[in-house]
């Protein structure tokens, strides 16, 4: 599944309107420096508009445009793996009291970038707060089944049995399909593919069960 976050409509009025709050300001510090033949006062107001706008497209460019199973793409078209996280900071005002504030903004940070998050600039944040977190944060059931796991037993050779994960047993029917039984996880909602074969033998009846991790 993947999650597109979505800006809300006031965060483009609210970048229109410092827009034109810090254009105008620098264009009349501009103007008064070369009216007055200011030339430093010229170069300060047409470098702070400049500045200005060169922040807000960074900040915009360095959000995530979507979020999947695997990883997150930035707007500027990076991508960054899940497994390849190292860090999640928060960014938090301070209160009078001084007790940390509501949350501004999180940075995710992989190895070669970082994904800059401001929850309260999206229409669907709680959403995309739920799939990070999710994402993050170890399932306790299925966290620790991987893409793969595969059992198999033969009779009479009991020593030489496999068997799928434990963490297997807690997953739920879904529906059957025509590939095998699709499964789900309780807590996170990973979905999974459990497929068994047996063949009757005279020299051993042989059992295998294969259970792979699939993207919905």
């Amino acid at each position: 599944m993947t999650v597109t976050p979505e800006l809300r409509r006031d965060y483009f009025l609210r970048q229109v309107f410092l827009a034109a709050l810090f254009g105008s300001l620098g264009l009349f510090l501009a103007y008064q420096g070369l009216r007055r033949h200011m030339p430093l006062l010229a170069g300060f107001g047409a470098s702070s508009v400049a500045v200005w706008a060169a922040i807000a497209f960074w900040n915009y460019r360095q959000g995530p445009r979507s979020l999947d199973r695997d990883g997150v793409t930035r707007r500027d078209g990076r991508r960054f793996l899940w497994k390849d996280l190292t860090a999640k900071r928060e960014g938090r005002g301070r209160l009078p009291g001084g007790q940390p504030g509501p949350l501004n903004h999180l940075d995710l940070v992989f190895p070669t970038g970082a994904v800059r998050v401001f929850p309260f600039t999206l229409e669907n944040a709680g959403e995309v707060m739920e799939t990070i977190t999710r994402r993050t944060t170890p399932c306790p059931i299925c966290g620790t089944l991987g893409e793969y796991h595969r059992g198999f037993q033969k009779g009479g050779r009991e020593a030489e049995d496999t068997f799928l994960p434990a963490a297997a047993g807690s997953l739920v029917d879904v529906r059957k399909t025509e590939d095998g039984l699709l499964q789900k996880c309780p807590e996170c909602g990973d979905h999974f593919l459990y497929q068994s074969t047996y063949e009757f033998l005279v020299s051993g009846s042989e059992d295998e069960q294969v259970l792979t991790r699939v993207v919905m």
